[in-house]
């Protein structure tokens, strides 16, 4: 179980890398649109389709990895005073509501791909189908869910 657990959690990683690699996208392509409109006249068509889609796929890339490690924000101005069990408590309460939470927005996500693909909307300049979009942001949803309830039964109220 725990080789099962340690490949998850690699997989997170480069999950991560990849929605990484869409931020650099996103600088390269903001760079090249600017050097072309200053020496041609001609900016880079679509960049606004481009890094808005770009933009909603590295940073809901980057969620999963962010909950594994920890590095959310978090108060600790508290903590060294409450009691164990109070903390026990506390992240159990959180980390149920954040299982129902990540369900939802897997539920609602799913949902919307749907109706996105049965209308058949497209992005506005390049025309690209918005639902294909849609995977990325679940597979992050369901890898969000995973660390979440792995964390869950695994960790500590001190971690």
């Amino acid at each position: 179980m725990n080789r099962v657990i340690t490949s998850f959690q690699a997989l997170v990683k480069w999950w991560a890398y990849l929605g990484g690699g869409f931020f650099l996208a996103i600088v390269f392509l903001t760079v090249f649109s600017v050097l072309s409109n200053f020496l041609f006249a001609s900016p880079l068509t679509g960049l606004e389709d481009l890094v808005g889609i770009f933009m909603g796929m590295a940073v809901a890339m980057s969620v999963p990895y962010g909950e594994l490690r920890k590095t959310h924000l978090r108060v600790d101005i508290l903590q060294p005073y409450l009691s164990t069990d109070f903390k026990k408590t506390t992240t159990a309460v959180v980390k149920v509501f954040l299982i129902t939470v990540s369900s939802f927005f897997i539920v609602f996500n799913f949902l919307g791909l749907l109706q996105t693909r049965a209308d058949d909307l497209l992005s506005n300049i390049l025309g690209l189908r918005l639902w294909y979009f849609y995977a990325p942001l679940l597979f992050s949803l369901l890898l969000w869910l995973g660390v979440i309830v792995i964390d869950f039964f695994e960790r500590s109220p001190d971690d």
